[in-house]
């Protein structure tokens, strides 16, 4: 349970720093590449005691599936950040970790490798999951200036490309990795997601500013333990995600909510507060069987 309240922390931990971002003056984009960065690095050491035929076995379908998510991953945070920067914690939160729904529904219809079939409550789940990200999108007067007129799509998007890198791993870790092929999965990743971003800066010849180089460092360590203790989390938990995962993300989205109340003073809408409500609610119906079997044992 300590590795699981450890990865809640470092991911609440994330989008505190990307909303310091904006007050900060520092470059999104440049911080997401210095981050994945100190990713690479960091999980570098940690493959430096494996055997090299272990950390690199030749012509593994997981190789090229990991280059396809690296390079998705910096589009990714950095919708993330401008998300956050934009609309506030709250809503980059609730909108990465209700596309949870996203690789559950992959795993029910095409993978079928779920525990036992959906029933009414399941279903309903999903829907109120699509519900509370709508809701909580919704915004008044706030101290975070947005033009919704430029930004209203933001957090769909993150929605749509947080389920579907999550549905991508799910799908690897099922059909093509075991434990030990973990951390050299991660470090392909965060490698690949380095390059990209380090040529697309450039390809658009931006002097790199030295706050977005600390605003990386101070993204980068959360993140890469924030992956690093979910893995224990899972190994921890019998890798039952099923149990795992509603805990994790209801723990991140009542924590950094609270983060935006009490640190930032993002001001909600009582529809956004429904919208979180909502949310909660939806990840508890999904796997509400699961929990109890959990609760009971």
């Amino acid at each position: 349970m300590s590795y699981l309240a450890l990865s809640v922390l470092m991911n609440v931990g994330l989008f505190v720093a990307f909303r310091t971002f904006g007050p900060w003056k520092i470059h999104v984009f440049q911080a997401v590449t210095v981050n994945y960065l100190v990713c690479s690095v960091l999980s570098g050491i940690a493959l430096w005691d494996m055997p090299i035929n272990v950390v690199w076995p030749l012509n593994e379908p997981w190789h090229y599936i990991a280059i396809f998510l690296g390079s998705l991953f910096v589009g990714t945070f950095y919708v993330m950040g401008l998300t956050t920067r934009n609309f506030g914690i709250t809503i980059a939160t609730v909108a990465s970790k209700m596309s949870l729904i996203i690789p559950v529904l992959f795993a029910l219809f095409v993978l079928g490798i779920v525990t036992s079939p959906f029933d009414i409550w399941n279903y309903l789940g999903v829907a109120l999951a699509l519900t509370s990200v709508i809701l909580t999108t919704i915004k008044g007067k706030s101290p975070i200036k947005v033009s919704l007129n430029n930004h209203w799509f933001l957090p769909i998007i993150l929605f749509l490309l947080a389920g579907g890198l999550d549905t991508l791993v799910n799908y690897t870790n099922y059909r093509y990795l075991n434990p030990e092929l973990e951390m050299p999965f991660i470090w392909l990743i965060f490698t690949t997601a380095s390059i990209c971003g380090l040529i697309i800066l450039l390809i658009r010849r931006q002097p790199v500013r030295l706050r977005s180089i600390g605003g990386g460092l101070y993204l980068g360590i959360p993140n890469f333990f924030s992956m690093y203790f979910i893995l224990r989390a899972l190994t921890a938990f019998s890798n039952n995600g099923a149990i795992l995962f509603p805990i994790f993300n209801v723990g991140i989205i009542v924590l950094s909510t609270l983060a935006a109340l009490t640190i930032f003073k993002e001001q909600l809408l009582t529809i956004n507060k429904l919208g979180i409500l909502l949310a909660v609610l939806s990840v508890l119906m999904i796997s509400y069987r699961e929990l109890l079997i959990w609760w009971d044992y």
